[in-house]
């Protein structure tokens, strides 16, 4: 009965992201809800149900399937991504939006040395900080990156996601709204030989699909690169591994962060092979695979804690983005970065790739669409490194 249990809600978790997806497409919830918010307030409703929807020994097993898909989802997820990501185009930018993207990240690392002063006596600080730096930098995927090699509590890293979609949402509506007017007040305008020298990478990048589709997913056409890309997953996953067992922490266990450092590294070297590069549909298959780790990690979380540790890190979270974004603008300013080139960067750094085309159409710089993309594909190897490292730092500094 155990076992069938088991399954049974292995396939919940498998299927709750197209469900969920679904729903959101048919529904108004569209307007006001992204999928991974979906995910995660399905996992956090399910979790939280009273003792008489869940009798103790199904609720067991139920945390354990949880635990079980969050791992697998996030380690699976992480290869596909970078491996169909684009990084060559990312890499040959203008130098004036790679340098704007350079200072974001300047910004992003003072801002969490700063608050490593200011807030030393914040739970979890050390586990905390590399978190968001590096969904700053990158975005959820490396916030996930970052929490499973420092082992942050699940229903910590919850608490940090969820305060990241408000901060990040007021943002974004203030760049679609007075932003650029305000932000024109302190930079100079974008000249039009910006504009040309960033409109030739359009073609190098392939627009990223949102949608989850279930004919498409099952197609030909797209089943057979995610069947390559999950064997492909599966055998750095075991590489990574084998490796972060010979250097395993102190107490003897599976080095994790060490893990995630060879995963991402032999990822990213993969995506420049021609043919894994060539694999369509990945990037779609990847954010699926995260969609359940939305779900699984939802689920295991406690409600009643989520509000007390969330009002807590609430305030925290929206002082360090504040406090990053003014060093950034700062340090534009003084670059002499043009206001439209400060907007991209940005986006690309708090945002990610799915974001990029809303902005640039609300500046009017459609033509910068693609290297927008680019860029945001750059903060997601990035955004790992850089966590881990600032992870190292802090490990090293309260020995």
């Amino acid at each position: 009965m155990d076992y069938i249990f088991s399954i049974i809600m292995g396939v919940f978790f498998v299927s709750s992201p197209y469900i969920m997806a679904t729903i959101r497409q048919k529904t108004g919830l569209k307007k006001y809800f992204s999928k991974l918010v979906l995910c995660f307030l399905l996992g956090i409703l399910l979790g939280n149900l009273p003792d008489i929807f869940w009798p103790t020994s199904m609720r067991n097993i139920a945390y354990q399937v949880a635990n079980t898909s969050t791992i697998f989802s996030v380690l699976m997820a992480i290869p596909i991504l970078l491996m169909s990501s684009p990084l060559a185009p990312s890499l040959r930018l203008a130098p004036r939006l790679l340098g704007s993207f350079l200072l974001c990240i300047v910004s992003i690392s003072l801002v969490s040395c700063l608050f490593i002063s200011f807030y030393p006596s914040l739970k979890h600080i050390q586990q905390v900080i590399p978190c968001l730096t590096a969904v700053y930098i990158g975005g959820t995927p490396n916030m996930m990156s970052i929490a499973y090699a420092t082992q942050i509590p699940e229903s910590l890293f919850l608490s940090l996601n969820t305060t990241d979609i408000i901060w990040s949402s007021f943002y974004f509506v203030f760049l679609i709204t007075i932003g650029p007017k305000i932000l024109g007040y302190f930079l100079k305008q974008t000249a039009a030989e910006t504009s040309q020298t960033l409109a030739p990478s359009q073609k190098t990048i392939r627009p990223i699909n949102e949608t989850i589709s279930l004919k498409k997913t099952l197609n030909k056409k797209f089943l057979y690169p995610r069947v390559v890309a999950s064997c492909l997953a599966l055998i750095l996953i075991a590489v990574a591994y084998a490796w972060a067992s010979l250097f395993p922490t102190h107490q003897g266990a599976i080095n994790q962060m060490l893990l995630m450092l060879v995963l991402t590294s032999l990822s990213i070297a993969l995506s420049f092979h021609p043919k894994i590069k060539s694999l369509e549909g990945n990037y779609d298959y990847a954010q699926y695979l995260l969609l359940i780790f939305a779900v699984g990690i939802g689920f295991q979380s406690n409600f009643h804690q989520l509000l007390q540790e969330g009002s807590r890190y609430f305030l925290f979270n929206g002082l360090f983005l504040v406090a990053f974004i003014s060093i950034h603008l700062i340090l534009s300013i003084i670059f002499r970065i043009d206001r439209d080139t400060f907007i991209l960067s940005s986006t690309a750094c708090v945002f990610g790739p799915p974001f990029v085309g809303q902005i640039c159409d609300h500046i009017k710089q459609p033509q910068w669409i693609a290297a927008g993309i680019a860029l945001g594909i750059l903060g997601l190897v990035c955004g790992t490194y850089l966590g881990i490292i600032m992870a190292e730092l802090l490990s090293n500094s309260a020995q």
